[in-house]
């Protein structure tokens, strides 16, 4: 009780200070589901992209965090209490996928970044396969959310003094097979994770689109030394 109290408190004061200060502007809310798993996978490029997720989903989020996060007693207690868990360095693979299907199972909405890790600039990162491992083997719907400004929001706001505007895009749910028998797993979960980041990769374009910028194709990744484009005349998919 005084958890999800704290969480409505908390996600009431984000919402002020995400559309007083970021100016965040949200399209495709309906898609949201109300019940059931969900797994929230918006794109990552700065410390406020939790926050701006939090406002986003009209849900009570649980995230994973870095261990350390949690040494402080206050700061750990109220990250705690408002859904976070901690995310093992040592063991962070295997125990942080057995946790999500557990809280999935829960009929939780369950925040992860496809990419895996803060990306520090505008673009996308290349998809980790862990979120499609855990779409796969949960069987809960996915929601592709595109987080555009973000990146430099904060330094924005207290550096320069200027209000940034963040948008964020939400695709409709997907929702995804397990492997079949006999057939490789990871490379099954690393493409419906690329799946996952094709949608996100419409979503930007459609913000470009509304910003008058050119659209990117898809594949293009900022993570990659040379981005994963595509030749003259030939199309990038994925199967």
């Amino acid at each position: 009780m005084l958890q999800q109290l704290l969480y409505t408190l908390i996600r009431f004061l984000a919402r002020i200070a995400c559309h007083t200060l970021l100016r965040l502007r949200v399209k495709g809310r309906r898609f949201i589901p109300q019940k059931g798993p969900l797994i929230v996978a918006p794109t990552h490029s700065s410390f406020a992209d939790p926050v701006v997720s939090t406002v986003t989903v009209s849900r009570h989020l649980t995230f994973m965090a870095k261990s350390f996060l949690f040494e402080p007693f206050f700061f750990g207690w109220l990250i705690r209490t408002l859904g976070a868990f901690p995310l093992d360095t040592d063991a962070r693979e295997l125990g942080a996928i057995r946790l999500s299907l557990r809280l999935l199972k829960e009929n939780r909405a369950l925040l992860i970044f496809p990419e895996g890790t803060r990306i520090r600039r505008d673009g996308l990162g290349r998809p980790h396969p862990g979120v499609g491992l855990v779409a796969c083997r949960s069987g809960a719907p996915v929601l592709p959310i595109y987080i555009h400004g973000s990146h430099d929001a904060l330094a924005t706001l207290f550096f320069k003094g200027k209000m940034p505007r963040v948008r964020a895009y939400i695709a409709p749910p997907l929702r995804f097979d397990p492997p079949p028998g006999g057939s490789d797993k990871q490379a099954w979960y690393g493409n419906v994770s690329e799946k996952i980041m094709r949608e996100i990769a419409r979503m930007r374009n459609w913000c470009l689109l509304e910003l008058g910028k050119p659209h990117e194709p898809y594949g293009t990744y900022v993570t990659d030394d040379k981005p994963d484009r595509p030749a003259p005349g030939e199309r990038w998919s994925i199967n």
